[in-house]
């Protein structure tokens, strides 16, 4: 049984070299995709260098693993598609996806491994489940239901002839293992600067009003702050204090933050006008999935 990882190579310099390090032990290679530029979903934004360098990866303990793959991509499944393609190639048996900002405990590395070896030749694809932190791992995004740990989009899938990815990390797949192995995710613990690239160029981009929800959402955010997911606000209730205790490798990100400022009336308002637009838009987009049979809000 031969295990590779991939992650995806844009504007990382954050949290390299962490995250080979955290996977380093437990896989036989790790692919990463390092594009020029980002992808086309903004078309202003391709003029932009990506910040990340290959000499950004030398001080990873498991550089001799990595196996860099450039190109220019236009998509997120397309610089996906091209790691599986190489793994598949190479002969691998599964390909996970770890993007550089997720992370696993060695336990849990541990169980993802055993399952990938032991698992019936029917399973495809697994996701696992994963917390989402917000601006420090010292907040922790909780869900329209109350819960503080949701589903990943898509996590290991088998090298198979057949397989591939969609729409971004999620695979031609109907049916897919959850496995309870949350991942730390620190998706949206970013400096201002690196959450201004993101939200412009991610696959996302055309989904809301970037610089709305920069301003209102991120920028002015507080603990009384509401309504926090970018494409679908009510999704992310809110940020609370992480109620757990953090892994050893989620300290450095555990930076304090000032989230007690009461903001004055006429931002309250202009969050309140954002949060109705935006829910409304979240209804509709609801209804036309349900009409074509999908029943469910893309997250």
């Amino acid at each position: 049984m031969r295990i590779a990882s991939h992650t995806l190579g844009f504007n990382i310099n954050k949290f390299l070299p962490d995250v080979i390090d955290n996977a380093g032990p437990y896989v036989d290679k790790i692919y990463v995709a390092l594009p020029s530029r980002p992808w086309g979903y903004n078309p202003a934004m391709r003029q932009t260098e990506n910040p990340t360098k290959l000499e950004h990866f030398r001080n990873a303990r498991y550089f001799d693993k990595i196996e860099f793959i450039e190109g220019d991509w236009d998509t997120d499944e397309g610089m996906r598609n091209a790691c599986l393609e190489k793994a598949k190639q190479d002969g691998f048996d599964w390909l996970i996806t770890q993007d550089a900002d997720e992370f696993y405990t060695e336990s849990s590395w541990h169980q993802i491994i055993k399952f990938l070896h032991n698992a019936p030749m029917n399973i495809l694809a697994t996701s696992t489940t994963w917390f989402n932190f917000w601006k420090s791992a010292q907040y922790i995004l909780q869900y329209d239901n109350g819960s503080i740990k949701d589903k990943n989009t898509g996590f290991a899938l088998r090298c198979s002839p057949e397989l591939k990815f969609d729409r971004s990390r999620k695979p031609n797949v109907k049916d897919m293992i959850v496995l309870d192995i949350p991942c730390y995710h620190f998706g949206y613990v970013l400096s201002d600067e690196e959450m201004q690239l993101k939200i412009k160029t991610w696959m996302h981009t055309t989904e809301f009003n970037p610089e709305r929800w920069y301003l209102l959402k991120w920028h002015r955010w507080t603990e009384r702050s509401r309504f926090l997911n970018p494409t679908n606000p009510t999704f992310w209730d809110r940020a609370i204090r992480t109620p757990f205790e953090l892994p050893d490798f989620a300290q450095k990100y555990a930076v304090s933050l000032d989230s007690q400022r009461v903001p004055p009336f006429a931002e309250k308002w202009s969050d309140v006008i954002y949060d109705a637009s935006y829910n409304l838009k979240d209804k509709a987009r609801y209804f036309k999935r349900v009409i074509r049979g999908k029943g469910e809000l893309l997250r």
